[in-house]
């Protein structure tokens, strides 16, 4: 019976310390696997930002190019119906619309 009692007091005392033994290095891989975790999702972050402002730098590009089309568009418009107004001038009878849609 005393055997039995030592073998069991000599389990714990090998088995207590191992026991807080793993858990803290499960703890500390933990601790690690969390920043690691973290410095990647402060990465993947970083990178949308930066991703972000490329992207609205784009779109401002774009917007300043639509512009000069929209504005070069209201001139080639503009153009158009003072010469329309010229021929229409210079002849009144032409329709110029049925003139313009037989050259297409």
């Amino acid at each position: 019976m005393i055997g039995l009692i030592s073998g069991v007091i000599g389990a714990l005392v090998t088995l207590i310390p191992a026991t807080f033994a793993y858990l803290n290095n499960r703890s500390k891989r933990n601790d690690n696997i969390r920043e690691i975790a973290t410095a990647t999702v402060i990465s993947q972050n970083e990178r949308n930002a930066e991703r972000i402002a490329k992207l609205e730098s784009d779109i401002e590009a774009l917007k300043k190019r639509l512009d000069h089309r929209e504005r070069e568009t209201i001139n080639l418009e503009t153009t158009a119906r003072k010469l329309r107004l010229i021929i229409y001038q210079l002849n009144p009878d032409v329709n110029i619309d049925v003139e313009l849609k037989k050259l297409d």
